[in-house]
């Protein structure tokens, strides 16, 4: 397709009575035909090429994108994790705080036992030392006791003695007043025959 230039070329040749080679004109009008098929080509080569490109690109920003998401969601799931570990620490640490608590409080109890069994067990030994004492001092008592006994046995023994003595002595009294009487009954007999005699 001529250009409107090309036109008036024509026409202003054929009016001076020139020569037109329209043969000629039909090859340089395939070369410009050809010239701008071919900068058509490399325009729609290079449209392609950028659109290919910006699909390219796009590709990538989506791929881009995915991975973000992929990534976002994945973090998600990480802070969900997270958020249920540190609510599984947080009530794993109440719990523990809870069954301290407790073992504190029964370690209070066992104490206040311990200090009752301690003084419980100082009160009875208090009491077998009291009665140990008085053991030792029934069994003195016992030994003071059976002394006492033998003393009074030996007293008792004593006693006889003197009771057998004494008895002794009461009948060699009893002989020797008896004696005595004779005696004095043979006195008087005498002193009688002899004052009747004398008489």
């Amino acid at each position: 397709m001529h250009s409107l230039g090309d036109m008036m070329i024509v026409f202003t040749n054929i009016s001076d009575g020139k020569d037109v080679n329209i043969q000629d004109m039909k090859l340089k009008d395939n070369h410009a035909k050809y010239d701008k098929l071919s900068k058509e080509h490399e325009l729609l080569k290079e449209k392609l090429d950028s659109v290919m490109k910006e699909l390219s690109d796009e590709k990538e920003k989506k791929k881009s994108n995915v991975k973000i998401e992929e990534k976002s969601t994945d973090l998600q799931n990480m802070k969900k994790k997270l958020e249920e570990v540190v609510t599984l620490r947080e009530n794993e640490r109440k719990a523990w705080d809870q069954e301290k608590t407790a073992l504190l409080e029964e370690k209070d109890k066992l104490k206040s036992k311990l200090l009752s069994l301690s003084a419980e067990k100082l009160k009875v030994y208090n009491e077998t030392v009291q009665l140990k004492k008085d053991l030792e001092t029934a069994k003195t008592l016992e030994n003071d006791g059976v002394k006492l006994e033998k003393t009074i046995s030996d007293l008792k023994k004593e006693l006889l003695q003197e009771r057998d003595k004494s008895k002794k002595l009461q009948d060699d009294l009893s002989a020797y007043t008896e004696r005595e009487s004779k005696m004095k009954q043979s006195m008087t007999s005498v002193a009688i025959l002899l004052h009747l005699r004398h008489d």
